[in-house]
């Protein structure tokens, strides 16, 4: 059972509280302490949003961490007292299992110091035995930085539960709320420090649905779309530029792939001449983001492809390993310079400027001030079938460049469907990503095993060229190689279940119904 949070207000006597409990239940009251935590998660909030959460706790004898789920609670001691920065920095056990499941390769950040002055009431049964604590907290916090004075936090009363007496505690907060009258706060006291320093948890989410209107001009919306995904941008940059970790770099280059497509596929909408500048403005930001992130990929791949070996050739690819970071740390330093140079700053002022003056009165472009749901439903229709036509054209004979075509054209198609989906039924859109997205996951994994092996081979060279390679390096990566293309036979074969399972008639039916005759009106 979770903690139960009680807000002390001004009128109400703390003195009360204690004493309605002590009618009740012996206690025991422990020695007054000092307890100073660190809350952390990631950027985008991954352990807030499965309502659980993460603390480094420092004042007694040694420093913890603390972790709090709806299902249970785990604690265990902080080797050195350091901070944990990723799944790997957490002692082994439960809990880096369970951290690890929701933060992937995400980095912990600190959000919030909190230093507390904590009086512990035990609560106990006719055997003196423990069956449920009253922590009466008293504290401030405070940014991790130390930026700004400390804010004083509201009295808080956390009753807590003790594993096998959980009827206790729910025996103790009748006493609380009922005959003193204290409300349970929803709001933790955790999420309450944090907005107490100005920080809201969750307020970043990776991926946002833009709510719009049917009726909205097709330009208003897309200039929306687009500032939301320069919100992205500019959300990531710091991240990138301190390579916190990789996932920043992959958020920031998504936001610059996805505000390409809207250039690309709302032709019409906004000025042809704007487009064209812009499109080419963000193409080279794609691209001097494309070294770093290929590199991220591959170091992110190293233990899988140490795995796909016997356990007697894994030394054998630290030379890979070591080539890889090498030539990122270089690409890093290249890509940094180019975000500190004018064109960067710039092209995004530019075209900050350009969204911030809204809709022109352009007559080169005749589906600006049409409703957006039509609009968007002609571009989803249409790249569907452009999806639907390629797609009963592979066969097994198909070369592998069809495919790659058809992975392009289902990636425009996805992009289509998630910038509009608040135009439409949720519940059907939803159908349509998920059928979408298992046909994308198969044409994505058959392109990218050919990219490894292509990228495999040219470091394999590159290595031996600079003797850093010795020949069961090389052998090690040549095996490796053959695994990535056995596996991507495998995707080949299994492409035409994909496809047999994307291209249903029900699936087929929903999407003309959906955006070949669109509703009037979202619902």
């Amino acid at each position: 059972m979770a903690s139960f949070a009680y807000l002390v207000e001004p009128k109400t006597l703390l003195a009360e509280v204690v004493r309605a409990i002590e009618a009740k239940f012996p206690v025991k009251r422990e020695p007054r302490r000092v307890v100073r935590k660190t809350v952390l998660d990631t950027f985008d909030w991954r352990l807030f949003a499965q309502a659980s959460s993460l603390c480094a706790i420092s004042g007694d004898e040694h420093a913890s961490l603390s972790f709090e789920s709806p299902r249970q609670a785990l604690s265990c001691r902080l080797p050195n007292g350091e901070l944990p920065a990723f799944e790997r920095d957490i002692p082994a056990g439960r809990m880096r299992e369970l951290v690890g499941s929701a933060i992937d390769v995400r980095r912990l950040l600190a959000w919030v110091q909190i230093e507390l002055k904590v009086q512990t009431i035990c609560l106990l049964n006719a055997d003196q035995k423990t069956v449920a604590r009253l922590h009466v907290q008293r504290g401030t916090a405070a940014k991790p930085d130390n930026s700004g004075s400390r804010t004083p936090l509201p009295l808080i009363v956390l009753l807590a539960p003790v594993r096998g007496y959980e009827q206790s505690q729910r025996v103790a907060a009748d006493v609380i709320e009922h005959d003193i009258g204290l409300r349970r706060v929803a709001d933790a006291p955790l999420h309450t420090a944090m907005r107490a320093v100005g920080v809201e948890p969750g307020a970043y989410v990776a991926k946002r649905t833009l709510m719009l209107e049917p009726d909205t001009r097709a330009d208003q919306a897309t200039i929306a779309i687009c500032h939301s995904l320069l919100e992205t941008i500019r959300a990531n940059e710091d991240g990138v530029r301190r390579n916190l970790d990789s996932e920043f770099l992959h958020e920031f280059r998504v936001a610059i792939r996805r505000t390409r497509s809207v250039l690309r596929l709302l032709k019409g909408v906004l000025p042809g001449e704007a487009r064209a500048h812009f499109k080419a403005q963000f193409k080279w930001l794609g691209s001097i983001t494309g070294a770093v992130r290929d590199l991220d990929v591959y170091l992110l791949k190293t233990p899988e492809y140490r795995a796909d070996l016997p356990q007697s050739m894994h030394q054998d690819l630290d030379p890979l390993d070591e080539y890889l970071h090498r030539h990122h740390r270089g690409e890093r330093r290249r890509l940094v310079t180019r975000l500190k140079s004018k064109r960067y700053h710039e092209s995004l002022s530019d075209w900050e400027n350009f969204l911030t003056r809204g809709p022109s009165d352009d007559t080169a472009c005749p589906d600006a001030a049409r409703p957006i749901v039509e609009v968007a439903s002609e571009r989803i229709w249409k790249a569907y079938r452009r999806v639907y036509k390629c797609g009963r054209k592979i066969a097994a004979e198909t070369p592998a460049a069809a495919l790659h075509e058809l992975r392009i054209d289902c990636k425009m198609l996805r992009y289509l469907v998630e910038f509009f989906r608040s135009l439409y039924p949720a519940e059907e859109v939803a159908e349509l990503v998920d059928a979408l997205r298992q046909l994308q996951d198969n044409l994505g994994d058959f392109n990218d095993l050919q990219v490894q092996q292509d990228s495999l081979c040219r470091f394999a060279r590159e290595m031996s060229d600079e003797e850093l390679a010795s020949v069961q390096s090389l052998l090690a990566m040549g095996r490796l190689v053959e695994h990535l293309a056995r596996r991507q036979i495998g995707e080949r074969q299994r492409f035409a279940q994909c496809w047999a399972g994307f291209a249903t008639p029900a699936t087929r039916g929903r999407f003309r119904r959906l955006f070949k005759t669109p509703l009037p009106r979202a619902r």
